[in-house]
């Protein structure tokens, strides 16, 4: 029976549990293609196209070649950048994973077993308040901050902006991820964008089906492109 299971996946995909959550709404786990993602009402959480979107950007930036030591992951999920990281990437890094959601948390314990991650620390904490009391600094921040389609008012600020900043090593490499469906969140983006010309930042703004972005700002000298990635 769990080989016909499997491999119905591959057709249509099915599902296996549904959670309720005060912050995220409805939460749901499938199998799709032989592997368990989240999803919740509209948007995938973790291991389907969001796990696409930051493979094909970190690959863009060759981090699998990098010296990673220690990385930072706003917005844990249920350990989708972790995976790219440790399994497909080999990186021995350190990881502090913040998820404020505990049914998030549950759910990645139970279906994905996040406990499997080698020194990752997760933490049940909002992210702001985690970024404003941070000491520590890392060569590699991935920031994943969603509620179903949208990204929350106050981390597409410029404040938090420059408080995640601080905690970007010399040479490190931070990536944000948003979507852009309808006009009010374009129009935030473009806002939140021409922002960065002011704190003249070095970053790439890469597109990903359309309608998601990821904003990858570099540690660097400035330059500035637009690159239609997939």
């Amino acid at each position: 029976m769990k080989i016909f299971y499997w491999l119905y996946s591959y057709i249509l995909g099915y599902s296996i549990s549904i959670y309720k959550s005060e912050l995220n709404g409805t939460l749901e786990v499938w199998r799709i293609n032989g592997r368990k993602v989240l999803n919740s009402e509209n948007a995938n959480y973790s291991f389907d196209s969001l796990h696409r979107i930051f493979q094909k950007s970190f690959r863009k930036s060759k981090i699998q070649h990098q010296n990673i030591d220690k990385a930072l992951i706003l917005g844990f999920g249920v350990g989708s950048v972790a995976t790219i990281l440790q399994d497909e990437m080999n990186l021995n890094c350190e990881i502090t994973g913040i998820e404020y959601d505990p049914v998030i948390n549950e759910i990645g314990a139970k279906y994905f077993k996040t406990e499997r991650f080698k020194n990752t620390n997760i933490i049940q904490i909002d992210a702001l308040k985690f970024v404003e009391n941070c000491q520590d600094k890392f060569q590699l921040i991935a920031i994943d901050l969603f509620n179903d389609l949208e990204v929350p008012e106050q981390f597409m600020k410029v404040s938090f902006l420059r408080k995640v900043l601080k905690l970007l090593e010399s040479n490190g490499e931070l990536f944000f991820n948003c979507i852009a469906y309808n006009k009010v969140s374009t129009e935030r983006l473009q806002n939140f964008i021409s922002t960065l010309d002011e704190m003249n930042l070095n970053y790439d703004l890469q597109v990903y089906y359309e309608y998601n972005y990821v904003l990858n700002i570099k540690n660097t000298p400035i330059y500035k492109t637009l690159n239609k990635s997939a």
